[in-house]
């Protein structure tokens, strides 16, 4: 019986490991909006919200914070503070062409 528990262990952590991502899931279980401990968070600064293609960014803070206080001073460099807005992504996943994927966006 052991043996038939051991085996059913055994594949159940291998299909999740095959068709889910283990790290991720394993992060947003334990750390939640915070980077785990391998993850960075990268900030991405717009400074007219009507006009999302015009972008700041900054990648490799290691909180949420330090991604925050960076969005604040760039917004009192922004020509119109009110009109910006910004964006701390946690846990870069993979690139889909041009875009990014991220475990966590953040405002």
């Amino acid at each position: 019986m052991r043996w038939l528990a051991l085996f059913v262990l055994v594949v159940g952590l291998f299909l999740w490991a095959l068709f889910r991502e283990p790290q991720v899931d394993v992060a947003n279980l334990l750390w939640g909006d915070n980077p785990a401990p391998w993850e960075r968070v990268d900030g991405v600064f717009y400074p007219n919200r009507a006009v999302p293609m015009r972008v700041e960014s900054a990648p490799g803070f290691r909180t949420v914070q330090d991604c925050r206080d960076w969005a604040e001073r760039a917004a009192r460099r922004a020509p119109s503070p009110t009109s910006s807005t910004f964006e701390c992504q946690v846990g870069f996943i993979r690139s889909v062409g041009v875009l990014k994927e991220y475990r966590r966006t953040l405002h």
